[in-house]
Formats: C-alpha cells, structure tokens, sequence
C-alpha cells in the first residue's frame, strides 16, 4: 500500500501472523479455462449423447440468453442487424438488431462491409471471455441502413456491464486526451465514473477534443479486464466523427477558470448520479507533496479550507509553495478531490501553519480531513518495508497508522514499540464514530516524527545506572533524595498505566486468538496441549477440558508418526509449513496444514504455538484440477489441438507435440522465438500475426485469428489461433498462452460454397430470361435479376422491394392460390397478365418451381413474355369467327334463291335472271372466300414460323443450362448438402423437360411444313409393328389387344404410323391403373364400305381413366393436358399432332370418353390417292 492511496487502509495486528499460502495451480489450470471459454472442443460433445437439433437463432437476445451448458452443442444463428462498429486492424465488429447487441468474431475482412451498412449473419455462437460472440461464416450485405436507437444509459447499467456491446449515447466532460497507433483515445467523465472514448485520427478533425471540452458521443460499448463479474475498463468505440458533438472551453487555457475557494469545492454535491462538473481553479499553499503525483493544498485565504490534488508526476513544487491548481471536482472515499489536476507556481518559501496539537476522542471523526495536523500518540507497532515504513499508535481511544515514506535509501526512524511520539502529517480517510475507528497520516519525511518518549527505559543496566547516580547524588545532597522519591513515583505510576494497557491489550488479542477461523493451539516442551481456541475445539470435537493435557501426538498425526516432526522450543522451526492429519474426538481423520512459531519467555522459548488450518476444501480443489488436467490433455489428444505459450520478456515461444506435427517441423529443428515461428507463416499473414502478438503483449487482451502456414514440404494449411495475456500481481502482462487448430478442411468448404453462389449467380444473373424468386405466402420479390428489371422496366433494387400482387393484374386471391398450389408441387406452369412501369399489360407463362433458402420456402420463377402469340391467336380466332359467318350468311341467301327459283316455276324469264344475279353473288362470295383462306394461310406460315424461331431460340439458354448441371455434378455433387443436391436434380429435371417440350414444339412445327408422300398403306400391317414394340415395352403389365383387320389408305407413311403410335401410346399410358388393360383398333362399323364412301373411319378404344367431356375442345391443342404431369407424364403435343396430320390427309378427328370408363379416338382418311390429294389439297387452301 502507497502512501498516496488512503482507501487501502490496513491495521494489522502487532503480532504478524505467517502469510497464507496462495492457491495452487500453473498453467495448465489457465488453459484449461481459456479452453473451457474460447473454444469448447467438438470431440467432448461428439462423447456425450447425440443431442436435438437446436434451432437456427434469428435474434440476437437468443445468443445472449444462452445457458452456458448450451454452448456444449453447436447453435447455428441467422442474424440480420446493422453493423455499429467495424475495425478489422483491432479485430473488433459488432452487429445489433432491434433485440441486442453482440460481437462478431474474428472481424470480416471484406471490403463492401463499414459500420453503418445492414448485414445477414449466418455462423455459430462461441464463448469469448465474459460474454457470447458470433462466429460468422457468411456475411451478405443488405445495403446501408440506420443506426438503431440508443439505450438507456444509466450508471447501474453502464458500469455494471450490463451494456455491453450496444449502441449508446453519452453526454460527459474530457478529462485526458491521448493517441496512439492511429487512434485518438479521450478519457471522459460522465455519471457514475469514467470510460475511455477511442476514435480514428483524422487531419481534418479533433481539434476541439481537448480536457474540459463537454462532448455528447455516440459509440458501442466494450468491457475489458472483468473482475467478478464487473468490468473495471470501459471503452466507447467511436465509428466516425459524424457521431462526436463537442463544446469546447470557452478560454483554452485552464489557468483562465474564475478562482474559486477550496471550501465552495469541498461542498460541492459530488455523487454518483450527478453530472460531471467541469475544471474549477483554485489557490493555495503546498502542505504535502509525495512522488505520485499526489499532493494536499491549503487555500491561501482560508486556512480551514484544505484537499487533496492528483496531478501527474513529476511535480516541479515543494512543500510551502504557492500554488495555482486547476483541475476536476470529483468524490474518492465520500470526500472531493481535484483529479488530473495541472498546476503551475506562483511563489515558494512560505511557512506553513500546523493545526496545534489536537486530542483525539472518538467525536473527531471527519474533522480534520485533509488537514497538516498534530497528533500525539503511542506506538503500537511498526513495519520497514522496501520504500516506507508504517506506524501503529493509539491516541485518544482511536487507532491510526502513519505512514512515512522513504526518498533514495531507505533510513530507519528510530521510533520503536511503546514510543510516545509527535505525528506531524495530513490527516486522511476518518472513517465513521466510536472508539477502534481508524484513520491514517501521511508524514511528509522523518521531520515529522519527533519522540517525545522512549520506550519502557527500567532495564538492569539502567537500573546500576540509575543506583550509581541515586548514592552520588545522596553524598551531594539530602534534597535530592526527597525529588529523586518523587521521580521514581511518578514514573512508577506510568510504568503500572503502561502495564494495564498491555494487559488490556493482550486481552484483546486473546480475544483475536479465540475468535480466530483457524485452530490454534500451545503445548510446553514436553508436547502437552496447554490451551485451544473454539474452531479447534469445533475442528476436533474435543472440549477445552478434555484435550488440555494431552499430547500433541495424540490429536496431529502425520504419514509415519510425528516422530522427529513436531517441533520443540529446543529444534529448529521448520521452513514450510507441514500437511497432517487432525485426529477427532470420533475418530475422524482430517487433512490439515499445520505451522509453529515459538513462545518466549526471559529471553528463551518455553512453548510452542500451533496454527493447523483444515485443507479439506484444497484437497478436494486440487483433486478436481488434477482430473480437470487430465481431462484437458485427452481433450487436446484427441481433437488434435495445438497449445502454446509466449513469454514477452524472453522472446521464448513453448509449444506441444500437436504444434510440432501440424507445422511440420521436429522440436529440435524449431527455433522456439517469434522470429523462427514467422518463417513458417505465409508471407501475406506474417506482418498480421506479428501486430497482433505485439498488441496482446501490451494489453493482454484476447485475440482470434486464422492465418496460412507454409510446411516445409510447400503445402499450405490453414489455422485457426486463439489465446489472451497472463497478468502479475503488478498488471504487466507475463505471458501470453493460448490454442491452435488446423481448419484447412473447413476453408475449403467455405471457398467450394463461395464458388458454388458464384456459378448459380452467374446462372440467375447472367440469363437473358426473366427470372425472379419469390415467398409464396406474402407473394414478396425477394429477388430478382438483370432481365426481369428491364422487362418491367423498374430499377432492380426497386424490384426486390415489390410484391408480385404489384406487376400482376386480374383475382390477387387467385394469385395467392396460384402460388400456394406451385409451392405444394401441384403446378408448375400458369399463365399471368401483368404490368410494366410504363402501364403497358402484357401476356407472360410463368414456370415455376419450389425450394427452400435458409429454411425459407421460396418459388424459383422463369417469366416468359407470350402477349404477341395470345394476340396471334386472338386475330386467327376472330378471322375464323368472321369467315364462318360470311359463309353461313351467303349459304342461307343462295337457299333462299333455290326457293324462289322452285316458287317460279311458270316465271322462266325473271327465274333465269334470279339465277344469274344469284351466281355473280356467289362468284362474289367465293372470291372474298378465297382472300380469306389466302389471308388465313398466312397468318398459319407466320405462326408456324414463330413457333419453330422460338423453339430454336429457347434450345441457347437450355443448352447452357444443362452444360453447368453437367458440370455441378461431375466436379461439385460430393461437397453439396440434401437441399443443394435436391434443387440441382431439379434444376436437371426442369431443364430435361423443357427440352422435351421444344423438340415436340419443333416436330409440330415440321409436321405443318412437310411435304406429304402419298401411297398405299397396309393399316393393319402398321398396328401390328406397333404393338409388338409395345409389347416389349409393357412385359410387366396385363394388355389385351383387339386388333379389327384395317383397311389398305392413301397417307404418307411415316406421318401416319406417327398417328397410330402416338394413339396406342396414350393407351397403354392411360390405362397404367388398370390390372387388366383392353386396347381395341377397329373400323366404325355400320353400313357396309361402298364405293361411295370418301372416307374410313378408324378408332382407338382402351378402358382407362378416360375424361370429362366438358373438356373435349381442349384435348387436341398444343401443350393441352386434362391430368398433371404428377399422374401420367408427357408435354401434350401428341393428340394435336394426330389432329394436324390427319387434318393434312383430308381427314377428322374427335374424342368419347368417360371419366374412369375408358376413352374412344377417331379418325377419317381417305380412300383414293386422288380423293386423298384433292382433300389435302382443299385443307391447304382453307389454312388448316
């Protein structure tokens, strides 16, 4: 304890008592909590039964709120906040959400990340020091957004460190202002303490962050140095000087303060919930100065007024001089003081006026604070210690401690025990009212001790002295004797004074002894127990009267006897103390430590004291550590984990067996310095290591890295470095310890996931088609790329903001519905009409297909622009509809003419001009007939045409799309999870089917443009072939076959073969639910095949699932299906084939069914070539 430091008052009792031995354990005890701490090992939780899943924690109150058993399990988090502070050189980050605040850990080092900007967080929890860090492994930027609000910051919270790592705003005034490494750091008062700001140097700013400024900051706070549960450093990080308002002091200079009295200050109201007060100056006389910087001032113009000033040493005063002091108000021990005080001279020499010699009583407590007082007392004991030395006195019933500091070499005030001595010193730290309080004086050199009396003088050379002196002065004069009485009586009564106090005083310590927690014992020099004290008698069931007389044999047992162990007053003390057993009085062995101290008596030991403390609890603390031990280095085996160990002062690196192997290199061959550690280190790390062992060395504070190490074989490796300082009792940091771990697999997952986002980006935003994913509940665009942007002609940013409700025109409750069935795998293609930024509406086929991101259902949607085929078929529709009715209309006029000409029978003439009129108006008719089936034809050649662009078009972008699948599997499918591997299946999939859909789209098309080759064709013979293959195909299934003998047609032969195998494949397709499937192909019975016939009608009849006639008109369209492609698979281009080709033949087709009764299709061709060519022919000219 210093002497400039009164709240660490101690009062040791005159008798020193043998210091306790501290607690035992090395360094394996602190790496086993640092390890227990930092990184809870994956081998312990892989022994311990497998535990439930926890669930991914989206709030940052979910990873504060965890229990420390819960940290034994891996807690996956997906946190989306801001980050309010990011300094990667510090490795320190921190993110909040609207539910807390917490630290990233190690700081990300990507270029897009700030303080400010809103990030999605995916990683692990960790435990780090005092609180829960998140180990990120994936960090998106969401774009800047707004810092959240400030918490409430109020004293019991900040510096109770229930703040930590929030985002806070405080209003304080700078005390000290400093920089270092790039950083301004700027100590600043505010309610209920003191913290540390830290904000970058900028050229441009802090030139008003000077002491006594008044600031308002806004930063995160960050606790070091915890202690029980309180941190005892508190810093505000600072992201930006946006976020620091100053007012600086009106006069710079701290001299130009109004002056003020020392006693307006003592009264200030100095608490802790009360603002920070500015400088204040005052004036006074120097009454003690000491070498820390710590002095006391009288004020100058009233000599009642004094306090205590810390400045900074050194101090270019003395003792006496006059002095300016301008400095802050603030409470240490209840009293005010001025702190980080300056102080300049103003004059010196002058004689300082000592308070009188005052009396102690107990009512004087808190009267003389701060004052150069003085004081007799008697000394009750005294310590030399290296730089000082300490005094024990009583003065009127109080007890106080003087304590005189030593300048150069220490000297030894020659004061001893029993001395009645003068105290000339600052009184300090009066605490409370009755006798035994304590207080202590801070004397300012040995000036300030003056004996007045010497210890008890009667000895026997003073006595011969004193008998020597008593007969010269009888032989002088009789007088003398009479005073000589006189004097022995008088220092007689002193010495019995003295004598009773002792007395008293040793009852005291009696007490003391009795009421000690350890057992204390005396036993004589024959070993007999002479006294106890109540823990003993506690300690060993014996009662005061049953031990006493006992021999000490007896009650303390060691491992063979305590023969040649107990010590007499005759052997030697033994240098340690002595681990025994304490036998009870029921027999009971306890473990005890135990030490002894003689008893003198007339100059020579005559007992022997004993002090046995039960180390029951120690022995049981240490059991625990030894298999804590043990457990630990099995940990580190097994998990394969590096330990090492760095001592500042030597430059010395320690490492263990695993380091070694996982760098690659012998223990003989490592030089065991940093120096010879950075030549393992890639060289792009090795300047990041080094700043960072030297910042730990300094402060000690806990680090996590990763860095490249290059083997001597050239192979790289990744590591992953974790480890914190060691502190002495003096606070310097000793050694740094901590744990390595090889993570080289893990950075290659994490680099095979980075390249994997990267080609599915690529995929998403390099496609020229629309492409946008989307929540199926709430319909939001979560996001969509480059494509999809310029075809609704919105900023891309604004796009993902948007509901897909918002682009969307017609029933949103369908839309919705629509969604829900794409999400459920009921569909996966629908047809939208939407809406541009412009307010133009367009046609668009949306594919879409189910998957998950992050445990979030969402729909992968291809958005294909058709508004120029729907108006294509809206025009052909309407011309039809036209040509129809010109048609019926000209058909009913030429009716009512034939009428006519049958009414007229006997008019010949008019009839004859009723015919002609009536054959120029049907002339008239066929020719507006011809231009319509001429205008229909083109419109079929230009659809045609568009189908077969399209077609070709679409096989680019499938053709890149099946090339990357190709090329995920091959290279990429072993390092994917279920969910990757399920979505590239799909993708696959969806990508086969489209391929499909374009090739019948193209033999659609061709089938329209072929040139018919018409000859004679045996049916039956086709049927036959047909089923055979069939037949092989369908071997596991019941097929009955019912083949009619079929006619010899006129048809090309490979389009009609297309028409009976695409019939007989719907069959056997549609009749998969039937155990016994019957597929029938015949002729339409009924009149007999005369030669008038033009046309056969065939059919294909099977007992399937047949359909609902009410959807008979969509069955032969293109791309029309009555079931899902979950029930019976196909792209339903084949029945509109059949139509198209039967219709080029001159022929019809149409359908009969039932649902679950089965289905009949027929067709018609023609008997003849000539009759066959004349019917392609007229199709031809109408546009079919």
């Amino acid at each position: 304890m210093s002497a400039n430091q009164p709240r660490n008052r101690s009062h040791p009792s005159p008798r020193a008592w043998s210091k306790r031995p501290g607690d035992h354990g090395g360094w394996a005890t602190r790496l086993l909590l640092t390890f227990l701490i930092l990184l809870p090992c994956p081998l312990l939780r892989a022994a311990l039964p497998p535990p439930a899943s926890p669930p991914v924690l989206e709030e940052v109150r979910d990873v504060i709120r965890l229990a420390p058993g819960d940290l034994l399990r891996t807690n996956r988090v997906s946190l989306t906040g801001i980050l309010t502070y990011h300094d990667p050189a510090r490795q320190l980050t921190f993110l909040q959400d609207e539910t807390g605040a917490c630290a990233l850990s190690p700081s990300p080092q990507s270029p897009e990340l700030h303080a400010g900007v809103r990030v999605r967080v995916a990683g692990v929890v960790a435990s780090f020091g005092s609180g829960r860090r998140v180990h990120p492994e994936l960090i998106s930027p969401l774009g800047e957004g707004d810092y959240p609000a400030a918490a409430p910051a109020s004293p019991q919270l900040l510096f109770g460190g229930g703040l930590e790592g929030q985002w806070v705003r405080l209003s304080g005034v700078v005390r000290q202002v400093t920089t270092n490494l790039g950083y301004i750091l700027f100590r600043t008062a505010v309610k209920g303490g003191e913290l540390e700001g830290v904000i970058s140097q900028s050229p441009d700013m802090g030139g008003d962050l000077i002491p006594d400024a008044r600031v308002t900051v806004a930063g995160v706070i960050h606790s070091t140095e915890w202690d029980s549960g309180r941190p005892r450093q508190i810093r505000l990080f600072v992201p930006g000087w946006t976020h620091l308002t100053l007012q600086p002091p009106e006069d710079r200079d701290p001299f130009a303060a109004p002056l003020r009295t020392i006693q307006s200050v003592l009264q200030l109201q100095l608490s802790p919930d009360s603002a920070p007060f500015n400088r204040v100056r005052i004036d006074g006389l120097i009454t003690a100065s000491f070498r820390d910087g710590l002095l006391y001032v009288r004020d100058a113009h009233d000599p009642a007024g004094d306090i205590r000033v810390s400045t900074s040493p050194p101090l270019q005063a003395e003792v006496g001089d006059r002095v300016e002091v301008a400095g802050f108000p603030q409470s240490r021990a209840l009293v005010a003081e001025l702190g980080d005080a300056v102080v300049q001279v103003v004059g010196g020499g002058n004689a300082l006026p000592v308070r009188e010699i005052i009396d102690l009583d107990p009512h004087s407590a808190g009267l003389h604070e701060g004052e150069l007082i003085q004081v007799h007392g008697r000394i009750l004991g005294r310590a030399d210690q290296a730089n000082r030395t300490l005094f024990w006195a009583e003065s009127g019933g109080l007890y106080f401690e003087a304590v005189l500091q030593h300048s150069g070499t220490p000297g030894r005030p020659r004061a001893t025990k029993g001395s009645l001595v003068e105290f000339t010193g600052v009184c300090t730290g009066i605490q409370g009212e009755g006798r035994g309080q304590a207080f202590q004086l801070l004397l300012r050199d040995e000036k300030d001790l003056l004996v007045i009396e010497g210890a008890t003088w009667l000895t026997t050379r003073n006595g011969f002295l004193l008998l020597g002196g008593m007969g010269a002065i009888l032989i002088a004069t009789v007088a003398w004797v009479v005073t000589l009485r006189r004097r022995v009586r008088k220092q007689t009564e002193q010495i019995r004074e003295r004598l009773e106090r002792e007395a008293a005083f040793e009852t005291r310590f009696s007490q003391l002894v009795d009421n000690a927690p350890d057992l204390i014992l005396t036993y004589d020099i024959g070993g007999r127990i002479l006294s106890i004290n109540k823990a003993g008698e506690a300690l060993s069931r014996y009662s005061r009267r049953e031990i006493i007389g006992k021999k000490l044999e007896e009650v303390l047992i060691g491992p063979t006897g305590l023969e040649g162990m107990i010590p007499y007053p005759s052997r030697e003390l033994p240098a340690a103390s002595i681990e025994l057993s304490l036998l009870t009085r029921t027999g009971e062995r306890i473990p005890v430590e135990a030490r002894w101290q003689p008893i003198a008596a007339g100059g020579r030991p005559t007992e022997m004291q004993c002090i046995v403390r039960d180390i029951r609890e120690r022995k049981r603390a240490q059991e625990a550590l030894r298999k804590s031990e043990e457990h630990l280095r099995l940990a580190i085996d097994a998990a394969q984990m590096g330990t090492w160990e760095f001592h500042p002062a030597t430059g010395q690196v320690h490492w263990n067996s695993w380091v070694y192997e996982q760098y690659g290199v012998t223990e003989g061959a490592f030089g065991g310095t940093v120096d010879a550690v950075l030549e393992h280190i890639h060289p792009v790390d090795r300047e990041h290591i080094q700043r960072t062992i030297e910042v730990t060395s300094r402060t000690g504070e806990p680090f996590q890295l990763e860095y490249r190490i290059v083997r001597p074989d050239g192979q790289k490796r990744w590591r992953l470095m974790q480890g914190h300082g060691l502190r002495d009792s003096l606070g310097n940091v000793t050694r740094v310890i901590g744990i390595s771990q090889d993570v080289t697999p893990r950075k290659q997952a994490e680099q095979a996931l980075r390249d994997r986002e990267e080609i599915y980006r690529a995929m998403f935003e390099k496609n020229r088609a629309s492409k946008l994913l989307v929540e199926p509940e709430t319909g939001e665009i979560v996001d969509a790329n480059p494509a999809a942007a310029g075809f609704y002609g919105l900023p891309l940013p604004e796009l993902r903001k948007m509901r897909l409700s918002q682009v969307t025109r017609g029933d949103q409750e369908a839309l919705r519905t629509i969604l829900r069935q794409a999400r459920d795998g009921e569909t996966d293609f629908f047809h939208l009409r939407q809406v541009t930024s412009s307010g133009e509406e367009r046609d668009v086929e949306v594919f879409a297909g189910a998957l998950r991101v992050g445990g979030r259902p969402l729909l992968f949607c291809i958005v294909l622009d058709v508004s120029d085929k729907v108006k294509a078929a809206e025009a052909l529709r309407v011309m039809n509809q036209q040509l129809e009715a010109r048609v019926q209309e000209r058909t009913e006029e030429l009716r009512q003419r034939i009428s006519e000409v049958e009414g007229l029978n006997k008019h010949t003439t008019a009839l004859l001009q009723d015919l002609k009129r009536a054959h120029r108006e049907t002339a008239a008719a066929a020719r507006q007939s011809e231009a319509a089936n001429t205008q229909l034809h083109a419109i079929n050649q230009e659809l045609e045409a568009f189908s077969y662009s399209v077609s070709h078009d679409l096989r680019a972008p499938l053709r890149h799309i099946a090339g990357y699948v190709s090329i995920l599997e091959e290279t990429h499918l072993d390092r994917m999870d279920d969910e990757g591997k399920r979505c590239l299946a799909t993708i696959s999939k969806a990508a086969h089917r489209m391929a499909e859909l374009i090739d019948d789209l193209l033999a659609f098309s061709r089938i329209g443009r072929t040139e018919l080759t018409l000859r004679s064709i045996d049916l039956s013979t086709v049927a036959q072939e047909l089923i055979r293959d069939f037949s092989t195909e369908s071997r596991h299934r019941e097929i009955e076959w019912r083949v009619q003998p079929l006619p010899q047609v006129q048809g090309d032969p490979v389009l009609l073969r297309q028409v009976l195998s695409n019939l007989l494949e719907n069959a056997v397709k549609y009749t998969r639910p039937r155990e016994h499937a019957v597929i029938e192909i015949g002729v339409v019975p009924g009149r007999p095949q005369s030669p008038a016939d033009l046309f056969h009608t065939l059919y294909v009849r099977d007992n399937g699932v047949g359909f609902d006639m009410a959807y008979c008109t969509k069955l032969f369209g293109v791309f029309q299906r009555l079931h899902s492609a979950s029930e019976f698979e196909g792209t339903g281009i084949g029945l509109a084939n059949v139509r198209r080709i039967i219709a080029r033949h001159g022929g019809q087709t149409w359908a009969e069914a039932e649902p679950d009764r089965g289905a009949t299709f027929y067709f018609t061709l023609p008997r003849e070539a000539s009759q066959a060519a004349s019917a392609r022919t007229e199709i031809q000219s109408m546009g079919a």
